[in-house]
C-alpha cells in the first residue's frame, strides 16, 4: 500500500487537500462579516481607534491576495458548467472597471469623478473578493457552522444591548452624538448579519438551534433598521419551512405555529413602539421619504436607460447633479451604470443560479448543503435586487462565487476519489 497526496492514515492527513482552499476561504468569510460587525461597533463606541478605515475594503484586499492565484490555478480543472458561470462573472467584472476607467481617462478628470471612479473600483474589489470566499468555499458540506454560531450569539447581544429604549434603533444615540467619519451606516451591520443569519440557517443541523437564529435574527434585522434584509428575510421563511417539511412534517408545522404566535404577540404587546420605526413605516409608501426618492431615481434612469440603451448612461445621476448614491435601486442600475453587455451578464449569472439550484432542490437529485445555499443566497439576491438594491451590492458576488462552487463540487468529489484510489497499490 502506498501513502497518496491525499490521506495518510496512523495520525497523518485526514482532509483532502481540496481542503486548504475552503479553510482560506472560511478565514476571509469570517473577516468579512463577522469581523466586520464587530469591528465596526467597536470603533463606533470608541473602544478601539479606526485603524483599518474602512474595514471590508482592506479584507477585500486582503482576500484577493490570498484567495486569488488559489482560483486561477482551480480555473484550470473546473467543469464546463462552473468555466462558463465563471467568465461571465469574470466578463462582467472587466466590463465594469474598463468602462470606469474609460469615462474617467477620456473625460474630465474633476473630484466627483475622481470620487466616482474610486467607489467604482473599491465596488469592484470587493465584488470579486466576495466571488473567490464563494468559489472556494468548502464543498462536499465539510462547513461546520459552530464558530458561526457563535459569532452570531454575540452580534445578536451587541444589537440587543446597543438598542436604545423606545427609538429601537441599532446605535442609535452613538450615531446622533458621534461624527466619526470611520462609522459605517445601519447598511454595512444589515450585510453581514443577514449573510451570517442565511449561511446558519441552511448549514445548522440541529433544528432548535436554526429557530433560534430564525427567531432571534429577523427580531436582530428588525432592530439594525435593515428594511430590504429584513423584508428579504421574511420572503425566505416559506422556504426554510419547506426543507423542515422534508425532513420533519410535523415539526416543522408545529414550529410555523409557534412562530405566528410569537410575532402576534411581540407585535401586539409592542406595536404602539414598533408602528413608528424604520422598517414599519415602509408600509406608508406615500410618506416614506426613502421610497419617494428611491422611485424617482428609478423613473430617471429608466429616461437614461432608454435615450441610450446600449451603451448605458455611467454616472448619469452625477452629471445632473444629482449625486451618486441617486442610483437606480434595482438590478436596472446594472444597465444604466455599465451597458446592455454587463447587464445580460449580470441577469445571465443570477437567474442561471436561482433556476439551477431550484431544479436541484425540488427534483431532490441532491441534500447538498451547498446546493441549498445556492438557491436561498440566489433568491434573496433576487428579492433585493428586484426591490432595494442597485448593482453595487457587493454580496451578490458571494452568490455568484457559492454556484461555481456547487457547480464544481461533483468534478471535485470525483478527483478526491480518484486520489483516495490511488493510495491501494
Amino acid at each position: 500500500m502506498t501513502a497518496s497526496i491525499n490521506q495518510l492514515e496512523n495520525g497523518g492527513w485526514t482532509r483532502p487537500i481540496f481542503s486548504w482552499p475552503g479553510r482560506f476561504a472560511l478565514l476571509n468569510y469570517y473577516l468579512l462579516f463577522p469581523g466586520f460587525f464587530i469591528y465596526h461597533y467597536l470603533v463606533a463606541i470608541s473602544a478601539i481607534p479606526a485603524v483599518f478605515g474602512g474595514w471590508f475594503s482592506v479584507v477585500s484586499l486582503f482576500a484577493l491576495f490570498m484567495l486569488g492565484p488559489i482560483y486561477f490555478l482551480r480555473l484550470f480543472y473546473t467543469n464546463d458548467a462552473a468555466l462558463i458561470v465563471n467568465f461571465a462573472f469574470l466578463l462582467f467584472l472587466v466590463s465594469a472597471v474598463f468602462w470606469a476607467v474609460a469615462h474617467y481617462s477620456f473625460g474630465i478628470a474633476e473630484q466627483a469623478e475622481q470620487e466616482v471612479l474610486i467607489y467604482n473600483l473599491v465596488f469592484a474589489l470587493n465584488l470579486f473578493a466576495l466571488f473567490l470566499v464563494g468559489a472556494l468555499w468548502p464543498s462536499n458540506d465539510s462547513f461546520s457552522p459552530n464558530g458561526l454560531f457563535l459569532a452570531f450569539v454575540l452580534i445578536t447581544l451587541i444589537v440587543f444591548l446597543n438598542t436604545p429604549f423606545p427609538n429601537l434603533f441599532f446605535l442609535s444615540d452613538v450615531y446622533y452624538s458621534n461624527t466619526n467619519e470611520s462609522l459605517v451606516t445601519y447598511q454595512g451591520y444589515a450585510r453581514s448579519y443577514s449573510i451570517i443569519v442565511i449561511f446558519l440557517l441552511v448549514y445548522l443541523n440541529n433544528f432548535y438551534k436554526r429557530y433560534f437564529v430564525l427567531i432571534l435574527g429577523l427580531i436582530g434585522l428588525f432592530l439594525v433598521g435593515a428594511r430590504s434584509e429584513f423584508y428579504g428575510m421574511l420572503i425566505l421563511l416559506p422556504i426554510f419551512w419547506l426543507f423542515e417539511l422534508r425532513a420533519n412534517s410535523r415539526r416543522a408545522l408545529l414550529s410555523l405555529v409557534v412562530f405566528i404566535l410569537t410575532a402576534v404577540a411581540i407585535a401586539t404587546a409592542f406595536w404602539d413602539i414598533i408602528w413608528d420605526t424604520r422598517i414599519l413605516r415602509l408600509i406608508n409608501f406615500a410618506q416614506d421619504t426613502s421610497f419617494i426618492s428611491r422611485s424617482q431615481a428609478a423613473q430617471l434612469g429608466l429616461a437614461a436607460i432608454a435615450e441610450n440603451p446600449v451603451l448605458g448612461d455611467y454616472a448619469g445621476q452625477v452629471r445632473s447633479g444629482q449625486g451618486f448614491g441617486s442610483y437606480m435601486h434595482n438590478g436596472l442600475s446594472a444597465w444604466r451604470q455599465f451597458g446592455l453587455f454587463p447587464f445580460l451578464l449580470f441577469s445571465f449569472s443570477l437567474i442561471a443560479a436561482v433556476l439551477s439550484s431550484m431544479k436541484f432542490i425540488v427534483s431532490k437529485r441532491t441534500d447538498s448543503m451547498l446546493w441549498r445555499l445556492v438557491f436561498v443566497l440566489s433568491v434573496f439576491s433576487t428579492v433585493l435586487l428586484i426591490a432595494a438594491k442597485s448593482v453595487y451590492w457587493a454580496s451578490l458576488g458571494l452568490t455568484w462565487g457559492v454556484f461555481v462552487a456547487a457547480l464544481s463540487e461533483k468534478r471535485d468529489n470525483f478527483a478526491q476519489e480518484d486520489l483516495t484510489l490511488k493510495a491501494v497499490d
